[in-house]
């Protein structure tokens, strides 16, 4: 195995979009901002719509996308830059769902997301969450049911993919195209008069 790079000439290699060095630098720092980050989404209770690789992967395209904004002098500096964009990808992701459980708007349009994570007190709240639930679910295909089901069920998506017989990535990412689907289509029926 190739002897690891010093920290300046790996951050310059990097600088100068070498594609190897990347995935050096994503090596070394990924399994500390995954831990971070895993940390991170139970804080927020985002565990169940991100993962802890999601979180990484933003954190590194926004790293590599603005490289030469940052003076990093040490592995520390970049291990607590990272940690920092990781942060904030969190709280920025937590606004926008609180966000949408505020918004006044079509109320249809953030319940896919949040129907797992919501207990209604209220009766009137418990009969209109589940007959926004039939409406979800009526839009949803039998596979986008059962991919749904399994997810709610709190498996990893590694365990749904063996499951389905696919990729957990493809399979992560159908589901959340799925609720985005519903979402657009409930909050356009809404807007109908």
């Amino acid at each position: 195995m190739a002897e690891e790079r010093s920290f300046h000439d790996l951050l310059c290699a990097v600088r100068t979009k070498d594609q190897a060095a990347e995935q050096e630098l994503f090596q070394r720092f990924g399994p500390v901002i995954r831990r971070l980050a895993r940390v991170l989404l139970v804080q927020a209770h985002l565990q169940h719509l991100w993962e802890a690789s999601d979180v990484l992967q933003e954190v590194m395209k926004s790293f590599f996308g603005r490289i030469e904004d940052y003076e990093l002098a040490t592995e520390n500096d970049l291990r607590r830059l990272l940690k920092q964009i990781a942060r904030h990808k969190v709280w920025d992701h937590n606004r926008q769902e609180r966000a949408q459980c505020r918004d006044p708007g079509p109320q249809a349009a953030g319940a896919v997301s949040s129907l797992a994570d919501r207990k209604a007190c209220d009766p009137q709240e418990i009969v209109a969450t589940r007959e926004l639930f039939q409406r979800c679910w009526q839009k949803l295909d039998e596979f986008e049911q059962r991919l749904f089901e399994l997810w709610q069920e709190n498996k990893t998506w590694e365990e749904i993919a063996r499951e389905l017989e696919g990729s957990p990535e493809a399979l992560r990412k159908q589901l959340e195209r799925a609720r985005e689907r519903v979402r657009r289509e409930l909050a356009m029926e809404e807007a109908m008069p």
